[in-house]
């Protein structure tokens, strides 16, 4: 998620220091920052974090408001299968060949924004039609 912090009705920003130290001492990693328009942006890993930050900027930093936005999710690209694949064995195969993400998908302590795997499509090659890709849009993590 990304939230948006508008400046005050002076136009002055945030502090970026208050920003980062309530991200630190609230255990919130920053993806990115960015500067959106005139208001700075930060993009969080998860929607849990977006508003944990909201609620500790709204009691350090009142007089700047403050707004989420959706980010748009990662896609990874699989090439070179040799067959065109059903999307539930698909990611059946990947879970189970990948212990790390196998982890995060079983953990109870994985926020459920976190747990996204899904397989858009499995399509064949432009420059190769006996071999095929899959299209996977998953979670930031």
């Amino acid at each position: 998620s990304m939230i948006v912090t508008r400046n005050d009705e002076n136009g002055t920003p945030i502090n970026k220091d208050l920003l980062e130290e309530s991200c630190v001492r609230n255990n919130i990693s920053i993806v990115n920052t960015l500067k959106r328009s005139a208001d700075p942006a930060v993009i969080l890993n998860s929607k849990k974090e977006a508003e944990t930050l909201i609620q500790k900027l709204a009691e350090t930093s009142p007089h700047h408001k403050t707004s989420t936005t959706t980010t748009k999710l990662p896609r990874v690209t699989v090439v070179g299968l040799e067959r065109q694949y059903d999307k539930a064995e698909l990611k059946k195969m990947i879970v189970s060949q990948n212990p790390g993400i196998n982890t995060l998908l079983n953990s109870s302590s994985t926020d459920e924004d976190d747990k996204l795997l899904d397989v858009v499509a499995v399509v064949p090659l432009k420059t190769n039609s006996s071999l095929f890709k899959a299209i996977l849009r998953v979670s930031n993590l």
